[in-house]
């Protein structure tokens, strides 16, 4: 039997709270189940930490930093704990189409 491939979702974030609730909707609704969603917050100021711990998803893997480490060091940050076979990064503020993992997956 083929293993399936597992996706490791990382979203640099910093002040994207309005934006991610859709974000973080579109990966979990997601038709391809094999996958993991890590945020690693870069000190926001808005509500982006109220929105993210408003999911009780085991799928969602939260790095919260106590102050601002810069854009390149949080993109490491939300890479570090990838699992997956394949990572990809996501904007704070964009959406996947609702198949996209499974497109991925079966190129």
């Amino acid at each position: 039997m083929k293993k399936k491939l597992r996706f490791s979702i990382c979203i640099p974030n910093y002040n994207a709270g309005k934006y991610l609730n859709e974000t973080i909707d579109s990966v979990l609704n997601q038709t391809y189940p094999c996958h993991e969603l890590i945020i690693s917050d870069n000190a926001s100021t808005d509500n982006s930490i109220e929105v993210i711990k408003s999911y009780s998803s085991k799928k969602i893997k939260l790095i919260e930093h106590s102050y601002n480490i810069g854009f390149s060091h949080n993109l490491d940050s939300a890479t570090s704990p990838a699992t997956g076979d394949y990572m990809m990064f996501l904007g704070a503020d964009d959406m996947l189409k609702q198949d996209a993992l499974e497109e991925f997956a079966r190129l």
